[in-house]
C-alpha cells in the first residue's frame, strides 16, 4: 500500500497439481520495490509451502526479474509462450458455423455437468463460480449433432481494465478442421466487446502453429514472448 492506502503491488500464489505458480505484480514505477523487497519475501515464503516445483512466467524484456530468478536457482522451461493483443474494434467477423453444430454457453444449461469436467475435474463448475470475473454467458462450448461437446472456450471480461482474455480454448480431435475454432473464438471476442472490453488478449505456446494461425486470423497481434522459470 502507498501512503494513501492504495495497493502498489501483490504476490499471487496459484496451486496446480504438479507445481505452484508464483506471480509478483507491482505498479510500473515500483520496479525497485518488487525486485528488492517483494521478490525476496515471496521466494522466502514459498520455500516452505509445498514440496513441488515453483514456476514463474517472465517476459523476455524483463531482464531484471530473469536475472533475479536465475540467481535464486530457477531454470528456463520450454516452450516459450507468446502473448497476443488486439483492439476490440479490430476483431474479425464471425463465420457461419458448420451445419448441425450449435454454439452454447453454461448460461443455457446451468444445472447440467460442466463441459470442462473431463479436463478439469467434476468441481470445475463450482470453482469457476467462485471467481469474481466469471460470467456463465462467456463460458462457451460447441455442441455436436450427437450432443457431445465438440469444443469450448472461456472468456473473461475485466470491467476495471476493460481487458478481455481468452483462456482456455480447445477443439476436440475428432472435430478439428471444420472451422469450429474460428467460429468459437470470434463469437467469444464479440461477446467481450459487448461486455465493454476495449483490448483483447490470448496466449499460445511457441510451435503451436494451428493456434497461431487461428488467433492471428481473428485479428490478434503477437507481442513480447515470455518464458517459464522453474525451481525444484
Amino acid at each position: 500500500m502507498d501512503d494513501d492506502g492504495r495497493p502498489i503491488g501483490a504476490v499471487i500464489v496459484t496451486e496446480h497439481p504438479d507445481a505452484t505458480g508464483l506471480d509478483v505484480i507491482a505498479m510500473p514505477d515500483e520496479t525497485e520495490l518488487a525486485r528488492n523487497e517483494m521478490w525476496p519475501h515471496a521466494l522466502d515464503r514459498m520455500a516452505g509451502l509445498r514440496d513441488v516445483p515453483i514456476e514463474v512466467e517472465v517476459r523476455d524484456d524483463d531482464v531484471a526479474t530473469a536475472t533475479l530468478l536465475r540467481e535464486a536457482g530457477f531454470v528456463v522451461v520450454e516452450p516459450m509462450a507468446m502473448s497476443c493483443w488486439m483492439p476490440a474494434a479490430e476483431r474479425a467477423a464471425i463465420p457461419t458455423i458448420v451445419s448441425g453444430f450449435r454454439l452454447r454457453s453454461t448460461a443455457d444449461r446451468a444445472t447440467d455437468p460442466h463441459h470442462m469436467a473431463t479436463r478439469s475435474g467434476p468441481h470445475v463448475g463450482a470453482r469457476l463460480q467462485e471467481c469474481s470475473l466469471y460470467r456463465p454467458e462467456l463460458d462457451l462450448y460447441i455442441e455436436a449433432p450427437d450432443g457431445d461437446v465438440a469444443g469450448y472456450a472461456l472468456f473473461w471480461a475485466d470491467p476495471i481494465t476493460r481487458v478481455g482474455l481468452l483462456e482456455p480454448m480447445r477443439i476436440e480431435d475428432r472435430h478439428q478442421h471444420k472451422g469450429l475454432g474460428t467460429h468459437l473464438v470470434r463469437a467469444g471476442l464479440e461477446l467481450l466487446a459487448h461486455h465493454g472490453c476495449t483490448r483483447l488478449k490470448v496466449t499460445y505456446l511457441d510451435g503451436n502453429e494451428p493456434a497461431r494461425l487461428l488467433y492471428i486470423g481473428s485479428g490478434f497481434h503477437p507481442r513480447t514472448p515470455s518464458r517459464t522459470y522453474r525451481r525444484t
